[in-house]
């Protein structure tokens, strides 16, 4: 849909009540529209229109392929409670060959899975929900933006199709749809950085670290992102080895992506896109040689030489990930894209 409207549901219901044990899901597949997941639709939707953002349109059978998988292992994991679905879910999993457009060995970027666990499961670091969080998380500890030309913070607005923000968004951000708080961040020289105050927390109990992005422009941006720990040892990862969310088409990274444009893509540099707040996940055994029950710093750096984003909700999560339900051995001889085997690998989330 052109207005990704099920992004403000998601939104307005991400953190329940403290005894809701229940995760909160956010699916964006990119290239689709609202009518092809249907055999049958009477309001025919403009494809081109709806799915202007990736300019890589899902044909009907190609979008039911990857919305079989999606929506089936979805009910049979959290409803039937089939385990071997549990690895996708959790963000480890890949998307199996068989929910992929045709020809396509493998298809994850075409996916973005966003994850909010209970207030159990996870460890809120910041949002941007109120004034203060332009200097002080939600641990008490300093926030601090580096090199940035303009910041804007902007407070979850009140409603569902008719909520509007309190003030006009930032130049180049009018396609974001999420409606969560946020920071809006825009830059002309490379190297800006937000830095957190971690006030010494333990990360036991929990498996990763993330946080929500929407990328306004260029096509695509990087975050390096660095921990700290209590004996001033650092360690820093790419954030793109995690997650499809940095790079606004439906491509996977490689050959310099998501640092250097596709050559099909270099033309569209200056416009925008139609986006959400997507999660970047980050397993904390990637910061190698970190004491993660004594955290300091948390700081995140944009290395590209000009840049628009959106971030938020900055978290340590338990996402399930270093206890995985094993998946299928093999996949169905029917090629089934419910029954694919899952390839254990974070790449792509």
């Amino acid at each position: 849909m052109s207005n990704l409207q099920g992004a403000r549901a998601f939104d307005h219901n991400r953190f329940g009540p403290l005894d809701d044990t229940t995760p909160r899901y956010q699916i964006l597949h990119r290239g689709a529209n609202h009518n092809f997941y249907n055999t049958v639709w009477s309001a025919r939707d403009n494809i081109q229109n709806t799915c202007k953002f990736t300019r890589s349109y899902l044909n009907a059978e190609e979008q039911r392929r990857g919305g079989l998988f999606i929506i089936n292992s979805f009910m049979r994991y959290h409803v039937g409670g089939e385990q071997k679905f549990a690895s996708y879910w959790n963000g480890l999993a890949q998307l199996p060959k068989p929910a992929c457009p045709f020809g396509k060995a493998s298809c994850d970027e075409r996916v973005v899975l966003t994850v909010q666990t209970d207030a159990a499961r996870s460890k809120l670091i910041q949002r941007f929900d109120d004034t203060a969080s332009m200097t002080q998380n939600k641990l008490g500890g300093a926030v601090t933006f580096g090199s940035f030309d303009t910041m804007q913070r902007y407070g979850m607005p009140r409603g569902g199709d008719t909520a509007k923000w309190e003030m006009p968004l930032l130049d180049g951000f009018g396609d974001i749809k999420s409606l969560a708080d946020h920071v809006e961040l825009a830059w002309t020289k490379e190297g800006p950085t937000i830095t957190n105050d971690l006030a010494g927390i333990s990360a036991e109990g929990f498996d990763s670290l993330t946080f929500r992005i929407a990328v306004a422009q260029p096509v695509r941006q990087e975050v390096l992102v660095t921990l700290t720990d209590g004996r001033g040892k650092s360690a820093t990862v790419t954030a793109s080895e995690f997650t499809d969310a940095l790079y606004n088409f439906p491509r996977p990274k490689g050959d310099g992506r998501p640092m250097v444009d596709h050559p099909a893509d270099t033309p569209l540099i200056g416009d925008t896109f139609v986006n959400v707040l997507s999660m970047v996940a980050i397993p904390l055994k990637a910061f190698d040689s970190i004491d993660t029950t004594n955290l300091k710093e948390l700081k995140l750096a944009f290395p590209k030489e000009w840049g628009k984003v959106a971030i938020t909700d900055i978290e340590l999560q338990n996402l399930g990930r270093d206890k995985p339900a094993p998946g299928p051995a093999t996949a169905a001889t029917d090629g089934s894209p419910i029954e694919g085997t899952f390839a254990p690998t974070l790449a792509g989330k």
